[in-house]
C-alpha cells in the first residue's frame, strides 16, 4: 500500500508538525536501520540512526500496517522526513516483557555497558538494570574486566517500574542446576538449628559462608 491510501484507511490529513509532539502514525516499511511510519505529513516519518538502534528491540516486534505512537524529533530533515522517535513506546514494552519474563521465570538477553560499584549496568530491552558481582557465574567472575559489550543470558530476580529498578542474575542461568540442589539443601535447614559454616567471603555488608546441612537432620 501507498502512504496516501494508508492515510485514506484512518482518515488522517495532511497537517504540520512541532518539535516533541507525540503523534500517531502507521508503519509503511522497514530495514535494517530505518523504520518508515506514515504519519500525514507530506512525506513520511522515519525512525533511524540512535533513534533506532535505542528502540531496535521494540522494532523487531512491529510490522507494516501496525499503528504506533511516536514523538517528533524534527518535523523536516534535509530530505524532507518527519523524524521520529520510538523511545517512550519501547520503554513502556519493555518493562512489560521484563515483568512477564520475572513472572514467568523466563531468560532475557541483555548488553553489559559499563562497570559500577557492586556490578554492572547492563540495557535489557532498552531499559537500564543492574547485574551485580554476587548473581555472576563462577566463570564470569573471573573475567569482570572483559564483559563490557557482552551479551550475556539472564533471569530477572527483581523488578519495579515505579522505581526504575531491574535486578538480574546471570548464575541463576548459566548456574541453573547447581542453585536447584542448594535450594533443596535450604530446604533441609531449621529454623533455630546450630550449623557448622565456613566463611567464603567478606563483602561490606557482611559475609559469605558455605553452612554444611546436608548431612544433619
Amino acid at each position: 500500500q501507498t502512504m496516501e491510501e494508508l492515510l485514506a484507511q484512518t482518515g488522517y490529513e495532511i497537517h504540520g508538525l512541532k518539535k516533541n509532539q507525540q503523534i500517531e502514525g502507521i508503519i509503511t516499511a522497514v530495514s535494517s536501520k530505518t523504520l518508515y511510519v506514515a504519519v500525514g505529513a507530506k512525506a513520511d516519518g522515519v525512525v533511524t540512526d540512535r533513534e533506532f538502534e535505542n528502540a531496535k528491540d521494540y522494532i523487531k516486534s512491529l510490522k507494516i500496517g501496525d499503528k504506533i505512537s511516536a514523538r517528533v524529533v524534527y518535523p523536516e530533515n534535509d530530505a524532507g522526513q518527519v523524524v521520529l522517535s520510538l523511545r517512550g513506546e519501547a520503554q513502556s514494552s519493555g518493562w512489560g516483557r521484563i515483568i512477564k519474563a520475572k513472572e514467568n521465570n523466563e531468560e532475557l538477553s541483555v548488553v553489559v555497558k559499563e562497570a559500577v560499584k557492586g556490578g554492572f549496568l547492563v540495557n535489557i530491552l532498552g531499559i537500564t538494570g543492574f547485574l551485580p558481582i554476587s548473581q555472576l557465574g563462577g566463570s564470569l567472575i573471573k573475567k569482570q574486566g572483559e564483559l563490557t559489550d557482552k551479551t550475556l543470558k539472564v533471569k530477572v530476580i527483581e523488578v519495579d517500574e515505579t522505581q526504575n529498578r531491574v535486578i538480574l542474575s546471570e548464575k541463576a542461568v548459566s548456574e541453573k542446576d547447581k542453585l536447584d540442589k542448594i535450594k533443596g539443601l535450604i530446604g533441609k535447614a531449621k529454623e533455630g538449628e546450630v550449623y557448622d559454616a565456613e566463611i567464603t567471603g567478606m563483602m561490606p555488608f557482611g559475609a559469605f559462608a558455605k553452612v554444611k546441612v546436608e548431612n544433619q537432620e
